[in-house]
């Protein structure tokens, strides 16, 4: 991630080899445990999965042709540029899953590397101009003058919940698993229309005063152990009213402060349980429930996984 139509990949010891994305793309080299897929919907649409562990450390170098991709990185941090921009993907523990849109005019270089030890969970939708001005969102590929624009936007616990699906989904090559992919790829697309949409409609564009009370409100948030915190307090915390606080929340991340609140915590219960090793109840107190019960449901209906099994998984995990 990201993708391009031609590549060269750098393994081992300066091994080589080159292929083109005609469907799915498995490296040349063993420098990766795990599956990177990438498959063509329809013309102009493609849509590509990664869940890795990298065993060495490799290099592409590539050409990504001009269009937008949409980029959500539910684990791990991808260090990669794009015309020599660093596009900064990537999730950090506890913090909630972005999406990160890049758009560009000009077929551009692109260069991605990886270190041994990297664990990288994400999905990228590619989408030509000519597909999107074909179905009416040419405003999504307007403004790149003339190679590369970069917005961030925030992703619901739904569309985690479809991101995680379409993870599992990717390696099954079956009509059924094709035809649900892109269905679960348009319904990201349509989500991603939506926040944009929702942002110009409720004017978020914040003043440097609203962005430095958000931004202390977040990190409350992100830095909270056990009981989840009373939205009075978070609002406290801004130096702002509730009713402002609701609204510089949905503005910039397309949610209610409950949901950011909740999502935040469960992202942070479940890298402890596959990091960390930590018991389901554990997780239960970091993701602020005092009931393993009611976590392990909550943890599901966002992830679509089980707590114990994600738990089961680290301890059979031999180290890296």
């Amino acid at each position: 991630m990201p993708d391009g139509d031609c590549m060269e990949h750098r393994g081992p010891r300066g091994s080589r080899c080159g292929e083109r994305f005609d469907g799915d793309w498995r490296p040349g080299f063993a420098a990766l445990d795990g599956h990177y897929i990438k498959r063509v919907l329809r013309e102009g649409l493609s849509l590509s999965a990664q869940d890795v562990r990298v065993r060495a450390p490799f290099e592409v170098c590539g050409v990504r042709a001009a269009g937008v991709m949409l980029h959500f990185v539910l684990e791990g941090r991808v260090r990669a540029s794009l015309g020599g921009e660093a596009l900064e993907l990537g999730r950090g523990a506890g913090e909630p899953v972005r999406m990160v849109m890049s758009a560009a005019n000009d077929s551009m270089a692109f260069r991605r590397r990886g270190s041994a030890g990297d664990r990288v969970r994400g999905v990228n939708v590619e989408m030509s101009h000519a597909w999107l001005r074909a179905n009416g969102l040419g405003a999504l590929a307007d403004g790149a003058k003339p190679s590369l624009r970069r917005t961030c936007g925030s992703v619901l616990p739904e569309d985690v919940r479809l991101l995680e699906r379409l993870i599992r989904l990717m390696p099954e090559d079956t009509p059924l698993a094709r035809l649900e992919v892109e269905a679960l790829a348009l319904r990201l697309i349509c989500s991603t229309c939506a926040e944009f949409a929702g942002r110009a409609g409720c004017g978020a564009g914040m003043g440097r005063d609203d962005r430095r009370k958000l931004a202390r409100m977040e990190q409350f948030i992100e830095a909270g152990q056990g009981d989840l915190p009373e939205l009075s307090e978070i609002a406290r915390i801004g130096n702002v009213s509730l009713s402002t606080m609701r609204r510089m929340f949905r503005a910039a991340h397309g949610c209610t402060v409950q949901q950011y609140v909740r999502g935040t915590r469960l992202a942070r219960a479940r890298v402890a349980l596959e990091r960390d090793g930590v018991t389901v109840a554990e997780a239960a107190h970091l993701a602020g429930y005092r009931s393993p019960a009611n976590f392990a449901t909550a943890f599901r209906r966002a992830t679509g996984l089980a707590p114990s099994h994600l738990a089961r998984s680290k301890a059979r995990m031999p180290p890296v």
